[in-house]
């Protein structure tokens, strides 16, 4: 199996370093790349000169749009599937091994989703899709492999991508398949600006939803938006 790693990131150099420490011990012999997009140049330039390895790329986005650019990685994929990552999440040693493993158990044509399990988080209170790991057949069920829903800006899109590929049997999750998040909603002392700066998005994200589910919409089983103009690249 071959697995293409993303992460984006932003004003999180040192929360970043020990996330790629974290995927470089996990590598181990595994058939992987990672691929760094990054909004800051002067950031780009201290993680690329440090972590120069053959099987990292670094790439620059000038703006982070959830549902946008992960389509746009989707449509750029050409490993077997796609894990999508942050910047402030820390993997454990067999977490790569495990997901090489353990996804074509389940997707042998890599037709599903495989969420990733956060131990450090009240498992109640995090979506199961958070973190995860999308397969290249699963993502051509979409309209040009949109498999986020279009509609959102920065949260639920990964919420109704798990309502839809439960609903269709495509959603598989082994606490094998594990992470560390120091997510500040749940430790306060991770807050930054780049987590100020996404919580303002939610409101305008919970009323979409609240919209989307009250006309009974689930991106997938329908492709129906409320937003007319799909926003293309980044």
């Amino acid at each position: 199996m071959k697995l293409e790693l993303v992460i984006p990131t932003i004003n999180r150099l040192k929360k970043l370093s020990n996330c790629l420490d974290s995927i470089i011990k996990a590598k181990k012999d595994n058939d992987i790349v990672l691929t760094l997009y990054f909004t800051d140049l002067k950031e780009l330039d201290i993680i690329s000169d440090k972590y120069n390895l053959d099987w990292i790329s670094f790439s620059v986005i000038e703006e982070y749009r959830v549902p946008t650019f992960w389509n746009k990685c989707l449509n750029l994929l050409k490993s077997d599937a796609l894990c999508y990552l942050n910047d402030d999440i820390e993997l454990y040693e067999d977490t790569i091994s495990n997901i090489c493993d353990i996804y074509p158990q389940y997707f042998p044509d890599f037709d599903g989703i495989l969420g990733i399990h956060q131990t450090n988080l009240p498992e109640s209170q995090v979506v199961k899709t958070a973190f995860g790991i999308i397969g290249k057949k699963y993502i051509s069920r979409f309209p040009e492999n949109q498999v986020y829903c279009p509609d959102y800006y920065r949260f639920f899109g990964d919420y109704e991508m798990y309502l839809y590929a439960k609903e269709i049997d495509k959603f598989k999750y082994n606490k094998k398949i594990k992470l560390k998040h120091f997510h500040p909603a749940f430790d306060l002392r991770m807050v930054d600006d780049t987590h100020k700066n996404v919580r303002k998005w939610l409101p305008i994200d919970k009323i979409i939803f609240r919209e989307r589910q009250e006309l009974g919409w689930l991106w997938g089983k329908d492709f129906n938006l409320l937003r007319k103009k799909i926003e293309r690249g980044f």
